[in-house]
């Protein structure tokens, strides 16, 4: 148990050390080094979790996706798989509980082909078509899934820029709006 809780507060020392680090620079720009300073972690026990920064981003990147999908198979369970506006209200509600966290991972500076894995995970797990019903053509859907995955993250970026300034409710009806359209 002692193991287990000190191995947490390592990871979360590292990880929001990691953040902090990302919010003032590129994440190409980091040092293991700097890392454990700002942690107050020597390097050997950075090693002992990670093999480099690379895979302890990955890790990072990867607990948000499965903790993101978790959130929308219990949101869709509740509502109902048909409800996709109430989905991304839901989704938008844990996002903003934690605005600083995404705010960082989600930056312009940030991995973007993990910010589209993220959109991807939330609208897969919601087993929704993205509300391409509209939409004729095999080719036509795909092109329209790209535009509204990469406008959700668009919106969504700026709206953690704007310190959250739409609820999540409004933000998904905005999102949901412009989804309908294709």
């Amino acid at each position: 148990m002692k193991e287990s809780r000190k191995t947490r507060y390592t990871q979360t020392a590292l990880r929001d050390s990691l953040l902090e680090l990302m919010r003032e620079k590129p994440f190409s720009r980091i040092t293991i080094t700097e890392l454990c300073q700002l942690a107050d972690i020597n390097r050997t026990t950075f090693y002992a979790h990670y093999c480099d920064l690379d895979d302890m981003l990955r890790q990072v990147e990867n607990e948000t996706i499965v903790w993101l999908e978790e959130i929308v198979v219990q949101l869709k369970d509740k509502v109902g798989s048909n409800e996709m506006r109430e989905v991304l209200e839901g989704v938008f509600t844990r996002i903003a509980q934690k605005k600083e966290y995404f705010g960082t991972l989600l930056s312009e500076k940030s991995d973007v082909g993990f910010q589209k894995r993220i959109i991807y995970a939330i609208y897969e797990k919601s087993e929704t078509a993205l509300v391409l019903s509209g939409a004729p053509a095999q080719k036509r859907r795909s092109l329209a899934a790209v535009f509204i995955v990469n406008g959700t993250m668009g919106i969504l970026q700026q709206w953690l820029q704007s310190g959250c300034s739409y609820s999540p409710k409004e933000l998904a009806q905005l999102i949901w709006e412009f989804s309908k359209q294709y």
